[in-house]
């Protein structure tokens, strides 16, 4: 019998929590919500609730970190002094890899892990044990233990795919840290440009407001954190994107039909690609 321990039980942490059980796991659950954990035992995300200091994190075969990223450096910081047992896989969903690899370094079981879904919902109520079905999980750190790890995740049912902290974290930029940064900024732009739901836009939005910033009602706090423990990367991806905004802008001011059109079938081409990719 395999026993798991999934620490935050949030909406990413008990999809995760309830996706590995098996009939020969137990999944014990941590979380400092008492409503949390009372829906976590009784519609069976997880077997039992404990507390970090339960002799049975020390011994765990698998323990998955599923809070905020500074939460999870805070509890690798804790997990270092607690003298785990050598078999213990310690492993993580943060969105961003090398700062929480640095805060691990004392861990030597430990595996950086990031799933490559997630929900701009919160709370356990918005669980999706399925959500992971397919899709690419990343991990970072040593390939014998990696082997480990993706034996202990496989009723997940994802594509393990080892990576580089840098190369997670630089690929993470642009495909999930700048959309965010883009939806946010955009519903700010537009709020800005027409304060106080100025001739009532927010009646009448349509498609394409509702598709482009479906994810600016993320977390603010997750987000934040996640923005900010990933800056420099992120910084310069916005520095990318301020670059191609002027483009379309001189080719606006410019009246450049040809350019803009250019710029446009681009994008057309290339969202198209990986729409066919993820058909």
């Amino acid at each position: 019998m395999k026993t798991i321990i999934v620490v935050g039980l949030g909406a990413m942490g008990a999809s995760v929590a309830e996706g590995l059980r098996t009939p020969t796991s137990k999944i014990f659950g941590i979380d400092n919500d008492a409503a949390t954990c009372k829906i976590a035992v009784t519609e069976h995300v997880v077997d039992e609730i404990i507390k970090m200091d339960n002799l049975l994190v020390r011994n765990a075969d698998l323990i998955v970190l599923a809070g905020p990223i500074r939460m999870i450096q805070d509890q690798l910081q804790l997990l270092q002094t607690m003298k785990l047992s050598g078999e213990t896989i310690v492993t993580d969903i943060g969105s961003t890899k090398s700062e929480i690899m640095e805060s691990a370094k004392g861990l030597p079981n430990f595996i950086g892990g990031h799933p490559m879904v997630g929900t701009d919902k919160k709370g356990i109520r918005n669980r999706n044990k399925d959500m992971f079905v397919g899709k690419p999980f990343f991990v970072v750190g040593d390939s014998q233990k990696i082997k480990l790890l993706s034996n202990l995740l496989e009723p997940l049912h994802s594509d393990i795919q080892a990576i580089t902290a840098t190369d997670h974290d630089k690929l993470v930029t642009s495909i999930s840290d700048l959309p965010h940064v883009a939806a946010f900024a955009l519903v700010n732009a537009i709020d800005r440009e027409l304060p106080n739901n100025q001739l009532g836009w927010q009646g009448s939005v349509a498609g394409g407001f509702i598709d482009t910033t479906r994810i600016a009602q993320s977390n603010p706090e997750l987000w934040s954190q996640i923005l900010l423990s990933n800056r420099d990367s992120v910084v310069d991806g916005i520095d990318q994107l301020m670059t191609t905004l002027q483009e379309y802008k001189l080719s606006l001011i410019e009246n450049n039909d040809k350019k803009l059109t250019e710029h446009i079938a681009e994008a057309k081409r290339i969202r198209q690609k990986v729409g066919e990719l993820h058909e």
